[in-house]
């Protein structure tokens, strides 16, 4: 039966009046928010809570000042990332990323409900975390995220290769927008503690690096495993206060990543750590910088010469055409170390015949080879069976050429490269 006018009217009162209550509700849901220091922001496409905390650039987190990454120049961030493009990071239009997820495991399920970025902005770090106060919201985020991106030009992160970029990347192509993070240069901390500090450390975890390097370790903070469930509880019970540990924890991570960038560099500007050695020559090696590789075996901080160390610094030499440089790396290695390597031996063999044409030089060196395996393999019954059929070929090369160079009454002359 078709309604009357004035059941219709009245249909229209009722609407009406029920719509009311949902305005006081979005002013409450305002006001929660306040709670926690976040601001309820509405668009055309969602509401997103948008949470600030300033820090002046002469805070100190862990060991390090704030301002003192913008005085860091940019080439130790090559080192830090292991990387020469990174040359061209401007630490002041990188942004530092951490998400907060529903799920550990990623994929297309996982969504990204607190998005936190901090970079340098005037006389002060900003630490900006985007929050996703439901589901239906997530476009409204990430509209406001691709904004804030637009003038930056770097991620600093901390496994962000591996895990916060893809989930962003899904996130955006599900909601069909473009995220073009192949135009970013990306310095993934995690990456560079492994290399620096895992021989010591073991395990790489923001909080351990955090204890271990920067020092400090923090208190009633809520662990990375349980933030999923929290924030379905909030969405069940829209308790907001509830959320303040997420917030807390992610403006941490944030910060610790600041401090993190700081403390990778200053193992390659002023040696802190010298047990990382190893790892530092093997970054110069990588990197070709022969300036900074002599200056760091000449650094006070580095005067036990580590075995491999002189390894990676002689291979360094040898790629780019340095052969003094690496014959001296080489004649310590197996004249001064306590440690036995193969390696310098052979390379030294090969210089004298193939480079300086000193065949009598590189057959004492293959003698003294065999000589020290030999030992070894009397003393500790050691399988250097393969390393002695190859020295043996190598010895009666040499033996022959020596032959024939006394046969002809040729004389050696040492060639100078």
């Amino acid at each position: 039966m078709a309604l009357s006018i004035k059941e219709k009217l009245k249909q229209l009162d009722k609407t009406i009046s029920e719509a009311k209550p949902a305005v006081a509700e979005n002013s409450s849901q305002e006001q929660r928010f306040d709670l926690i220091g976040g601001k309820l922001i509405r668009t055309a496409t969602g509401q997103v809570v948008v949470r600030e905390k300033s820090f002046p650039l002469e805070f100190i987190h862990g060991p390090n000042q704030l301002e003192e990454l913008l005085k860091m120049d940019s080439e130790y961030f090559a080192y830090v990332g292991k990387d020469t493009a990174l040359t061209n990071l401007d630490i002041r239009t990188s942004v530092f990323i951490d998400t907060e997820t529903t799920g550990l495991a990623g994929g297309a399920g996982t969504y990204a409900f607190l998005i936190g970025i901090g970079y340098f902005t005037g006389n002060s770090f900003l630490v900006k975390q985007l929050f996703m106060p439901d589901y239906h919201n997530e476009p409204a985020v990430l509209a406001l995220l691709a904004a804030e991106l637009r003038t930056r030009s770097a991620f600093i992160s901390y496994n962000g290769k591996a895990y916060d970029i893809p989930i962003l990347k899904s996130r955006f192509v599900l909601n069909r927008l473009s995220f073009q993070d192949d135009n970013y240069l990306h310095l993934d901390l995690l990456h560079a503690a492994r290399r620096l500090w895992k021989r010591n450390l073991g395990e790489c975890t923001l909080q351990n690096i955090e204890r271990h390097i920067l020092g400090f370790q923090r208190h009633d903070d809520i662990p990375g495993y349980e933030i999923p469930q929290k924030y379905f509880d909030y969405l069940y019970s829209k308790d907001v206060s509830s959320l303040l540990p997420i917030f807390k924890h992610n403006a941490m991570d944030i910060l610790s990543l600041v401090s993190i960038t700081l403390s990778a560099g200053r193992v390659f500007d002023k040696c802190e750590y010298p047990s990382d050695s190893t790892a530092v020559m093997k970054t110069f090696s990588h990197l070709g910088d022969v300036k900074r590789s002599k200056q760091f075996m000449r650094n006070s901080a580095f005067q036990t010469q580590e075995v491999l160390c002189a390894l990676y610094q002689a291979r360094l030499f040898k790629r780019m055409s340095l052969l003094k440089d690496a014959e001296k790396q080489w004649l310590w290695l197996i004249e001064q170390s306590r440690d036995f390597h193969i390696e310098p031996y052979i390379e030294l063999a090969k210089l004298y015949e193939h480079n300086y044409r000193n065949i009598s030089k590189a057959l004492e060196i293959v003698n003294r080879l065999e000589e020290r395996l030999q030992i070894r393999h009397e003393l500790f019954s050691l399988n250097e069976h393969k390393y002695l059929t190859n020295i043996t070929h190598r010895k009666n090369r040499l033996n022959r050429k020596l032959r024939n160079q006394n046969l002809t009454g040729g004389k050696e002359k040492e060639k100078v490269p």
